[in-house]
């Protein structure tokens, strides 16, 4: 599924800006994109967003996924909800530096500098969620 929360830095780059859905859809004909409000990418600007507001969307991506994994947990598909999350180095790191608290259970480390990390090109992390109530860990 297409989740316009999960996209690279937006605006002032034209690299940034995503193709119109039509045409995306045609590349990734196996892609959910009905999640997307809009065909055109209205988000894009000539500036370069903030990080405050790129860290905000990380947040809400984070939210998303809580709520997706509740939802899947109440209709009965089990405790534990396997998602790829795609995409890019800068909003991957505002995910795990402003969104999540990154700690490594098995080793009762208080933080996980690993995880939060910048991301390599092509770098793969696994990782597990734990969702404490309103409180994500």
């Amino acid at each position: 599924m297409a989740i316009e929360e999960a996209r690279e830095a937006i605006g002032k780059h034209v690299c940034d800006k995503r193709q119109h859905v039509d045409e995306t859809s045609k590349q990734y004909p196996r892609v959910d994109f009905s999640g997307l409000k809009n065909k055109e990418d209205v988000l894009w600007t000539p500036t370069h967003e903030a990080y405050d507001a790129m860290a905000l969307r990380a947040n809400a991506l984070v939210r998303l996924l809580q709520a997706f994994a509740k939802d899947k947990k109440a209709s009965g598909s089990g405790s534990t909800v396997h998602v790829a999350c795609v995409s890019h180095s800068c909003f991957l790191f505002a995910i795990f530096n402003c969104a999540l608290r990154c700690t490594h259970v098995d080793q009762g480390k208080k933080d996980d500098r690993d995880l939060s990390s910048w991301f390599q090109t092509g770098e793969l992390r696994s990782v597990a969620l734990r969702f404490l109530d309103d409180f994500i860990q």
